[in-house]
């Protein structure tokens, strides 16, 4: 059994079927917020805050390679490192891909570790919070983690940490359990079979 992942598409497939990533699921909940954004700037945000979380699995990893680091990733790098110390940062894993198999969506955590002792997931930001979103997300992330490392034990904290452009962070707490039975709802609620209908049509469009 394997999980896989089309970086173009950004589509996760298990054992060679498409599964719905976290994003997609929440996307209806969260698409209101970026309704009036230029789909451009949208898409160079994406390209930004993707390579900030490169640079910073690279630096968690201690194999960051800083004459190839653009300089505007700078400042959010400082600010990772100062969230790592101010908070006892201990690192386990991160940028690591799972799957459900109970509930059959995929999706990539940032970090597991833990912040002052305490077992934490977190998950980086640069653009603006959501607090909706962020809590649906780690609610996600739970159940993945819960589900692949845990032996049903979910981790008592749940982390969104902004990384801004002047070197200083902002820690958002996304604890509470009703996010996780939240992100259930919304996953009975996604068209399983239409979303894996348009994932074979493009894959064929694709191959012709």
């Amino acid at each position: 059994m394997s999980l896989l992942f089309n970086e173009r598409t950004h589509t996760y497939y298990w054992n060679g079927i498409p599964v719905p990533s976290v994003t997609q699921v929440i996307k209806a909940e969260t698409d209101d917020q970026y309704q009036y954004v230029d789909p451009r700037v949208l898409e160079l945000a994406a390209q930004f805050g993707k390579a900030t979380h490169t640079a910073v699995h690279l630096e968690a990893l201690g194999i960051l390679d800083y004459s190839t680091l653009d300089e505007p990733l700078i400042p959010y790098l400082n600010a990772f490192k100062r969230f790592a110390c101010d908070y006892e940062l201990e690192i386990e894993f991160t940028e690591k891909r799972l799957y459900s198999q109970v509930y059959r969506f995929a999706g990539t955590l940032d970090l597991k570790g833990t912040v002052h002792g305490i077992p934490a997931i977190i998950d980086w930001k640069t653009g603006i919070l959501n607090k909706l979103a962020c809590g649906l997300q780690l609610g996600a992330y739970e159940i993945l983690d819960s589900e692949n490392f845990g032996s049903g034990k979910i981790s008592p904290i749940k982390l969104v940490v902004q990384l801004r452009n002047d070197s200083t962070y902002r820690v958002m707490e996304c604890s509470d359990p009703m996010y996780r039975h939240q992100f259930i709802k919304l996953l009975q609620q996604f068209d399983m079979e239409e979303f894996q209908n348009e994932h074979e049509k493009y894959r064929i469009l694709e191959s012709a």
